[in-house]
């Protein structure tokens, strides 16, 4: 996915949810996140959320000269090139979100083998403004979001002789899959980030065959984490660098 202008991604990100529901992230710094979409998968259910912040003010430009402005508000006026199926609602009515506001916003949609392929999304957003707190602007921007569906997901790591469980994709973004071994004993799952803080502990059950783990890591800081998992006598560690 390409970036895009500053002004324009954070905007950008209000274009998403498709009669799902999300609730805006506080405390956010960023004015976009995740950075990235993810790639979508042919066959899979797909549902991608959006964290944003609009800007309380802003520098534009005013008959060429940089102005500072206070955002009334913006809203999505189109979004063109979103693959057949795919649909998105944001989380205020109309998607129209004012000023100094966070918001969120989700994309979802199954995408069949015939969609595999790339979709340049374009978007067009409309910022209400005041110069000096009387006089209005409005300007229409747009930017794309290089939007992928692929065929298959790969499968990941085959587990180590001696493992409990590998591990995938790495880095990592919104998402973490383990491939469990079978294990004759309950099993404790520990995920800890370099500071030694756990973020997330959880049990597993005995298992006689292979199995997949998901972890939802979209709400973790970037950074590298550990992931541990030990079962009777054995244990096993890895590491894995989660990037946003």
């Amino acid at each position: 996915m390409r970036k895009i202008y500053l002004v324009l991604s954070l905007l950008a990100a209000s274009l998403v949810s498709a009669y799902a529901q999300c609730t805006p992230r506080a405390g956010m710094t960023n004015y976009i996140e995740p950075e990235f979409l993810d790639n979508a998968i042919a066959g899979s259910a797909y549902s991608q959320v959006v964290y944003f912040r609009v800007p309380k003010d802003t520098i534009l430009s005013y008959n060429g000269t940089p102005v500072a402005v206070s955002v009334q508000n913006s809203k999505i006026l189109a979004m063109e090139g979103i693959p057949s199926g795919f649909v998105y609602n944001c989380n205020k009515a109309n998607c129209n979100f004012a000023g100094g506001s966070n918001g969120c916003a989700v994309i979802t949609g199954t995408p069949t083998l015939a969609q595999v392929g790339d979709y340049p999304i374009k978007i067009r957003i409309q910022t209400n403004t005041l110069i000096g707190g009387t006089i209005p602007l409005s300007r229409i921007d747009s930017g794309i979001y290089d939007f992928k569906i692929l065929a298959t997901v790969s499968t990941g790591p085959q587990i180590g002789e001696g493992k409990l469980f590998s591990v995938y994709p790495n880095p990592a973004n919104q998402s973490i899959q383990l491939k469990l071994a079978p294990i004759s004993n309950t099993g404790k799952l520990t995920v800890c980030n370099l500071l030694g803080n756990v973020v997330l502990e959880k049990e597993l059950g005995v298992s006689t065959t292979q199995s997949d783990e998901n972890i939802n890591s979209s709400q973790w800081p970037s950074g590298l984490y550990l992931i541990q998992l030990k079962s009777g006598d054995k244990l096993t560690t890895h590491k894995i660098l989660v990037k946003h």
